[in-house]
């Protein structure tokens, strides 16, 4: 991961360690971190170790929530007629 050096960022990403994080938000900053990354296997597969211990917790979560989600979204809201309930009309007092 090449992230910026910035809030949540520097929360997450151990530069060196789980990924790189650079000062500057411009391409040249983030090009040679890159490089480094898609040259060296090495090197990619250490940070991916590294980092894992980390996102597993939140990742194993991802496929339960994703499903929840998805019940949620598609449950069956009932339709109510707002005149059919006296307690839901609206008066002008």
């Amino acid at each position: 991961m090449v992230a910026t050096d910035v809030g949540g960022s520097r929360d997450a990403v151990l530069d060196g360690q789980t990924g790189f994080l650079v000062r500057q938000r411009t391409p040249e900053a983030f090009a040679q971190p890159l490089i480094d990354l898609l040259e060296n296997t090495d090197l990619r597969m250490r940070m991916r170790a590294n980092a894992r211990p980390d996102a597993w917790p939140i990742l194993r979560w991802a496929r339960p929530s994703a499903i929840w989600k998805t019940i949620i979204l598609l449950w069956p809201v009932p339709r109510v007629d707002p005149t059919a309930h006296s307690d839901l009309r609206m008066t002008g007092d």
